[in-house]
């Protein structure tokens, strides 16, 4: 994620389920197309019939799997 360009240096963790940044990530590109209307992305991270879906600003959700919300994406990833 990043603000201005340039990487805000997030990190996640696990225990409490929060990400942590040195910077307000915006919705910017590569990961963000700033002229779609996506604004979240899930993980595959689940929480029972819940799954974390990530928003622009950094902010990480838990939801329910069964949600249809057109605004919420999917990409696929892998381990660094």
């Amino acid at each position: 994620m990043v603000l201005h360009g340039r990487n805000v240096s997030g990190s996640w963790n696990a225990a409490l389920g929060v990400p942590y940044y040195q910077s307000t990530p915006d919705k910017e590109s590569p990961l963000w197309n700033p002229y779609s209307l996506v604004i979240y992305w899930w993980t595959a991270t689940e929480l029972g019939d819940q799954a974390y879906r990530f928003s622009y600003n950094g902010r990480a959700l838990p939801t329910s799997k069964r949600s249809q919300a057109d605004y919420y994406g999917f990409r696929c990833v892998t381990e660094p």
